[in-house]
């Protein structure tokens, strides 16, 4: 009897530990800046205007209202924005630039104006379009010129949850000069979320998507 009570307790130990490690994976702790790295703040300065793109396409949105219920960071170092060489000059190591912002919550006040700007209406939740969003790549490239990349996983629904669209969307954005008293990231990384939100709302299969499902 005592025996087989020991054997209970190591199981139960046993469980708990696999748990306690199993947990400590499926928390998203946002991965640990690098002690070499360029650490910068994430700020929505986009260079880029309305006259950059052709908005016309966007007309088929009318007065629909768009809502972004979700948005979160799929990728593995949330922390992590980009690489940039330690010296320019020689441009023989690259360095992680990192950030302590929050990227989700710099892309959805990011996403909202953007919206805004482009003239379209928006609610927090209760839009007739609402889109579910996933970030899969988000980074610059930092050197003589700067390149910005993002990939978003997309989960659209009507009104009535139904999903309508589910894809990928990708946009990119390239930086030649560095606006003064910046060193531009900031500027390339929310050209680049404008494009890619851009891409987004002009993709024809989800234009197509939206206008079936209120026909």
């Amino acid at each position: 009897m005592v025996k087989r009570k020991i054997v209970v307790l190591i199981l139960v130990i046993c469980g708990l530990f696999h748990f306690g490690c199993f947990s400590k994976k499926m928390v998203n702790t946002g991965g640990a800046i690098p002690e070499k790295s360029l650490v910068r703040n994430l700020e929505w300065k986009p260079t880029m205007t309305n006259g950059d793109l052709d908005i016309s396409s966007l007309n088929i949105y009318g007065n629909r209202t768009l809502s972004i219920i979700s948005i979160r960071d799929a990728r593995e170092n949330s922390n992590i924005i980009g690489e940039v060489y330690e010296d320019r000059k020689t441009r023989t190591s690259l360095i992680p630039i990192a950030t302590q912002s929050s990227v989700t919550k710099w892309a959805n006040g990011g996403f909202v104006r953007v919206l805004n700007g482009f003239n379209l209406k928006h609610s927090d939740k209760q839009g007739d379009l609402r889109l579910d969003i996933e970030i899969i790549r988000f980074s610059i490239f930092d050197d003589f010129t700067q390149t910005g990349t993002m990939e978003l996983r997309i989960n659209a629904f009507n009104s009535d949850e139904m999903l309508i669209w589910e894809g990928r969307i990708n946009g990119t954005s390239d930086l030649y000069v560095h606006p003064t008293g910046s060193d531009g990231i900031s500027e390339c990384l929310s050209n680049t979320a404008m494009v890619t939100l851009f891409n987004l709302l002009s993709e024809r299969s989800f234009r197509d998507a939206v206008t079936q499902a209120y026909d």
